[in-house]
């Protein structure tokens, strides 16, 4: 096997491709609390959050593997842990040492900002606890699976913001409750649309949501994915009337929310069950979704850190799923 055969494996595993997301996640709130983009803790607080999330997907990987459900899932046999490309002792050495040093690192930054050490330690610890909750086995085994997830990243969010502020603001309320929301739809609604075939706990399948004949019939389940989401696109929109706004950022909110209910609408109809499709819609869905945060902040952030932001998510997003999947938005997840 090639050196670049071996990086691709280890970078599927990681789940590589959706790392924007977490770096975004983590530096708007890193930049809500008064930080700037364009300095060397930024960018060292950047790839933290990268590798964070590298790991962590990874380990999430890793699990799933050994506890047997990757290995049954008929979609994850290309899967370099499944097929046996990357052993699970080379995998558990190198996810688990990686994650050790992680939890070090993060636990020195909270130690050597500038904002509430207290609260970034607790928030940080939350963190970590939340993810192995989740990947240790709570991912598959419970409907409410969506909690431990949801809080874990809600509080990196809120670990990066205590890096750098000492007390709690308005506006980081509502952008950290933003972030739950978005993070409650991306893990109830399209994480569990996606292995909803699967022999494991679902919440959609719970609320009623089922395949048959190659036929999606989502029942209720839908009015649930609008509930969640109106709630998602309403909190955006209190922040950007309520805190500060202009003509630009007015107007990408209006486009991209348009985008995100558009790709609701696909995901939440009943349809003939095309996985390859939805995971297509659920990637654009999650794009629209996540870019709102730093179109509406751009009063608060200004333009050149927004724009940045949202060009490294594409930018980046494209190049690994050529990389990793030979697709710009099909990756097979």
């Amino acid at each position: 096997m090639s050196l670049k055969e071996k990086l691709r494996d280890w970078l599927q595993i990681f789940r590589a491709q959706t790392a924007p997301a977490t770096i975004i996640l983590v530096l708007i709130s890193y930049l809500v609390a008064g930080g700037s983009l364009f300095t060397s803790d930024a960018l060292f607080l950047g790839i933290f959050a990268l590798l964070c999330h590298w790991f962590m997907f990874g380990h999430n990987s890793l699990m799933d593997t050994v506890s047997g459900y990757d290995l049954r899932d008929k979609q994850k046999a290309h899967h370099a842990l499944v097929r046996g490309a990357i052993s699970l002792e080379s995998a558990h050495k190198m996810i688990h040492t990686g994650f050790f040093i992680l939890t070090l690192i993060g636990i020195w930054l909270a130690l050597n900002g500038n904002g509430n050490r207290f609260f970034a330690i607790a928030w940080f610890t939350i963190f970590i606890t939340a993810g192995h909750a989740y990947n240790d086995g709570l991912s598959k085994t419970t409907v409410w699976s969506f909690a431990p997830i949801t809080i874990c990243f809600t509080a990196f969010a809120l670990f990066s913001y205590y890096i750098s502020a000492t007390e709690m603001s308005d506006l980081m309320i509502y952008v950290a409750l933003y972030f739950a929301v978005t993070l409650l739809f991306q893990v109830s609604l399209s994480g569990e649309l996606k292995e909803i075939t699967e022999k494991e706990a679902n919440l959609l399948r719970y609320l009623g949501a089922r395949v048959s004949d190659n036929r999606l019939e989502l029942g209720k389940t839908k009015y649930f994915g609008w509930l969640v989401k109106l709630v998602n696109l309403g909190i955006g929109c209190y922040i950007l009337f309520r805190f500060d706004f202009n003509w630009l950022s007015i107007a990408l909110f209006a486009l991209l929310a348009a985008f995100a209910i558009y790709f609701c609408h696909e995901i939440t109809k009943d349809r003939i069950w095309d996985r390859d499709k939805s995971l297509v819609h659920m990637a654009l869905e999650e794009i629209a979704t996540i870019y709102i945060m730093p179109a509406i902040l751009i009063p608060t952030i200004g333009i050149a850190a927004s724009a940045t932001l949202m060009l490294f998510g594409i930018v980046y997003f494209i190049i690994y799923n050529l990389f990793l999947w030979g697709t710009i938005m099909r990756p097979r997840v």
